[in-house]
């Protein structure tokens, strides 16, 4: 049976940095009274630790430890709320949209559909759902493609650009501003879940998004103006 891997095992690695960054990491080993080598294998530990447990630490998160220990402000100071962050940014903290898109498709049911085609003998309407079961909203407006390295999501930066190159043969509109508007109007509506504290107003939070929020995001589609009890989206975007 093969071993367990042994989580204190050390592993050494080599290093390149500016000289002014060396500089500064040897002034401070020099005041700990330490190896420069081993002051530095103790910052990044640092560093890292909180994120043990994911396969691929997300760059954003990186990023927001890094700031802090420069002192510099945070995303959320620096641009405003999330959903007016950079959208690189946005979309690269993979952990907010695992952690929260799940709640926005429970609040859209179970049947969401891509209408089949209206030929003889075609299929029954597909369900588009999460792993959950409930409707995923962005996997219907944009489904998942066949890029030139692999699969390619809603949440790479390169999906407008390779959904418009697979439909250059087709009439369709330029996708990148709705695609970019739809993915800033889901982040308001995961923002408001997640600063939801307490169950009366994370009712009336749900409320909104099931009815005003999703006619919000209808108008951005371009379909027809919703009834009282708005409709989920009835056509891909890509």
């Amino acid at each position: 049976m093969a071993r367990p891997p042994n989580p204190d095992r050390s592993l050494r690695v080599y290093l390149t940095m500016p000289e002014p960054v060396h500089n500064l990491l040897g002034a401070y080993a020099h005041q700990a009274g330490r190896p420069i080598a081993t002051v530095g294998g103790d910052i990044l530990v640092k560093v890292m630790r909180g994120f043990e447990g994911q396969d691929t630490p997300d760059a954003a998160q990186i990023d927001t430890v890094i700031r802090a220990l420069r002192g510099e402000p945070s995303y959320d100071e620096q641009y405003g709320p999330r959903w007016q962050w950079p959208l690189d940014v946005l979309l690269a903290d993979s952990r907010w949209w695992r952690r929260w898109y799940p709640e926005l498709c429970k609040l859209l049911g179970r049947k969401l559909k891509v209408p089949k085609p209206s030929r003889p003998g075609a299929d029954d309407d597909a369900v588009v759902l999460n792993a959950q079961g409930y409707a995923d909203l962005m996997e219907f407006l944009f489904p998942t493609l066949a890029g030139p390295q692999g699969a390619v999501s809603w949440r790479d930066p390169r999906y407008p650009a390779i959904a418009q190159a697979k439909a250059a043969d087709e009439a369709s509109q330029p996708l990148t501003a709705v695609w970019e508007a739809v993915i800033r109007h889901v982040a308001t509506a995961l923002t408001a879940i997640e600063e939801a504290k307490t169950g009366g107003a994370l009712i009336l939070v749900e409320s909104q998004l099931q009815h005003d929020w999703l006619a919000g995001l209808l108008t951005l589609l371009g379909e027809a103006s919703p009834p009282a009890s708005p409709k989920l989206p009835q056509k891909r975007l890509a």
